[in-house]
C-alpha cells in the first residue's frame, strides 16, 4: 500500500478492484438512524451526494440501492479521492465551510475542516476524541 501511496497509483488500483468487485449492496450495513436523518434532510430540500475515497463505480451501486443520493463523488483511477484531497473537492463545489459533511474514519479528520458541519457515524472513539467540540452530529 505504501509502494501505491507513494507512486500515486492507489486511484488507479482501487478502479481496477472495483470493476472487478462483485457484491450485492443489499448486504451490506448500513446505520438506520443515519439513513432516517438524511432521508429526512432531503425532504427539506437538502443535496445529498454520496462522497468517497471508495472507487466511484462501487459507490455508484451502493448509492443506487439507498436511492436518496443526488449525486456521488468518489476515486476515479486519477484522483484518489480522501482526506485532504476529498475536502478540497468538496471546497472546490460547495465552498470551504459551506456543507457537512458526515464521516466515520481517521482518514476524515483531514476532510473535516473543509466543512461547515461535522457529522460523525459509526465512528471510533479516538476519532471522536480527536474532533472535539466540533461535531454536529454523532450517530453510533
Amino acid at each position: 500500500m505504501l509502494f501505491l501511496d507513494l507512486t500515486n497509483r492507489r486511484a488507479r488500483w482501487k478502479q481496477i478492484l472495483g470493476r472487478k468487485l462483485k457484491f450485492d449492496p443489499a448486504e451490506l450495513e448500513y446505520n438506520e438512524p443515519f439513513l432516517v436523518w438524511l432521508k429526512e434532510q432531503k425532504a427539506t430540500g437538502r443535496e445529498i451526494v454520496l462522497c468517497t475515497a471508495s472507487e466511484e463505480s462501487v459507490a455508484q451501486q451502493i448509492a443506487d440501492y439507498v436511492g436518496i443520493f443526488d449525486d456521488v463523488m468518489g476515486s476515479d483511477g486519477v484522483t484518489n479521492l480522501r482526506m485532504e484531497a476529498k475536502g478540497k473537492a468538496l471546497a472546490e463545489r460547495y465552498g470551504k465551510g459551506q456543507f457537512a459533511y458526515a464521516g466515520n474514519s481517521s482518514h476524515d479528520l483531514k476532510t473535516w475542516p473543509y466543512a461547515g458541519e461535522v457529522i460523525v457515524v459509526n465512528a471510533s472513539q479516538e476519532t471522536i476524541n480527536a474532533l472535539g467540540d466540533r461535531p454536529s452530529l454523532v450517530f453510533e
